[in-house]
């Protein structure tokens, strides 16, 4: 797919604007909603100016933001973006400070999660990486509780069962299979043991669970809000 200017919109004014031959002046905002993945939308050239693009790339100058609301990952992300001759591309911002997404799952989705796990926050980018990483979660109960399931957390990239490298503390299965109404927990950044850089180094977050796939669980739905710091390490 690709980006459409109909969903796309200013969100800041300024009386010192940037020009697009030099950054000048105060950075501007814009707001978009898509039906794009987070993946998409971070891909170098999305929001360049061609005729499939909605031709943005003459508005856009370095130093610009973004935040990106993907109704297919549920997912609001904000963006640094940079202007190359025309070429657009995004880094996940702001450097060095919080991150938020909050990604809404079926319990068809969140059973799923076991053998493919389920991204919250996309890789950031070459030389960034995520630290700090924590987890809130929202159940809204249906007519059936979770059974089954082994303990759930946060990890570094797409290994099944929850087997990659934990960035967070995990949630027992079994108190989650003993919910039975509209319930909330949290779950707390983990201490992260030396790894190897390429396994932390531009890797995306992913929601999984260890043990065995959750059952039933009907109706119900998981609002996953995920905090995290974003550092270059370059």
């Amino acid at each position: 797919m690709a980006l459409s200017i109909q969903t796309w919109c200013r969100a800041s004014a300024s009386a010192n604007e940037p020009i697009i031959s030099a950054t000048v002046g105060c950075f501007r905002e814009y707001n978009y909603y898509t039906a794009d993945t987070q993946a998409v939308v971070s891909a170098s050239g999305y929001f360049n100016g061609g005729v499939a693009y909605g031709k943005l790339s003459p508005d856009i100058v370095t130093g610009d933001y973004v935040s990106v609301y993907s109704s297919t990952d549920g997912t609001l992300l904000k963006y640094r973006l940079t202007n190359t001759a025309g070429v657009v591309t995004s880094l996940l911002a702001p450097a060095g400070n919080t991150v938020m997404s909050s990604t809404t799952l079926t319990a068809v989705q969140f059973i799923a999660g076991y053998a493919a796990p389920i991204v919250v926050l996309p890789a950031p980018g070459a030389n960034f990486m995520y630290t700090n990483v924590r987890m809130a979660v929202r159940l809204v109960y249906g007519t059936a509780q979770f059974a089954v399931g082994g303990a759930t957390g946060l990890q570094y990239g797409v290994t099944a069962n929850l087997g990659g490298t934990l960035v967070t503390a995990t949630t027992a299965g079994a108190a989650i299979a003993a919910l039975t109404a509209n319930s909330a927990w949290s779950v707390v950044a983990a201490t992260v043991a030396p790894v190897a850089l390429a396994t932390a180094v531009n890797a995306g977050i992913y929601l999984s669970n260890n043990t065995a796939a959750f059952t039933t669980g009907t109706g119900a739905t998981l609002q996953v809000v995920v905090l995290a710091d974003l550092v270059y390490t370059a």
